[in-house]
């Protein structure tokens, strides 16, 4: 599963300055720290092909993005996705 977690520049720049360890190992399982904004990540013609999940309201509305509470997201990542999240 692709997992992409959103933050601005400056953001991004300081988690990884503050807790260099674990940005490494976001990068080596796989994760994406974009400097995009969500939207405009989910609002890509190359996107309409996959699916996205999320904890925002705010990107729920405004794309094709599905909701899930921050608990049933952690359950989909870490348990893999089945057939009770479709």
């Amino acid at each position: 599963m692709n997992t992409i977690f959103c933050a601005a520049p400056d953001v991004r720049e300081a988690f990884e300055k503050k807790y260099p360890v674990r940005a490494r190992r976001l990068k080596r399982i796989g994760v994406t720290i974009s400097g995009l904004c969500p939207l405009s990540y989910t609002s890509n013609p190359l996107t309409d092909k996959i699916r996205i999940i999320t904890a925002s309201n705010k990107l729920r509305y405004y794309s094709k993005a599905r909701f899930y509470s921050e608990e049933e997201l952690v359950e989909i990542i870490t348990g893999g996705w089945d057939e009770k999240w479709r």
